[in-house]
């Protein structure tokens, strides 16, 4: 209250934010005819969901085609796509299906 201040220290941060991501493609994605591909996806992987924003799972595959999965059907929103691998480890990404 007295007009007085202060620096605080400059911190640096250092990692990956895009490590656990998920690359996908097309997005935003038409919810008729397209296929949702994926960018190199772990030899380990055990299944893609879909889980909309109000954390409810709308689609589930095992083991997904390399050709993408098809979305027909799917409410158009946004979601988040996870990449669940047999160890637990777990990519996502957000998709606008419109």
């Amino acid at each position: 209250m007295d007009g007085s201040f202060a620096y605080s220290q400059i911190r640096s941060l250092t990692g990956s934010e895009s490590a656990d991501k998920l690359a996908l493609f097309p997005n935003p994605i038409s919810s008729s005819g397209q296929k949702l591909q994926f960018n190199n996806l772990p030899s380990q992987l055990q299944k893609i969901e879909l889980v909309s924003i109000a954390g409810i799972v709308t689609y589930s595959i095992e083991k997904p085609s390399s050709q993408g999965i098809n979305i027909e059907g799917v409410s158009k929103g946004l979601y988040i796509v996870k990449a669940i691998l047999q160890n637990g480890q777990m990519f996502s990404s957000r998709l606008l299906i419109r």
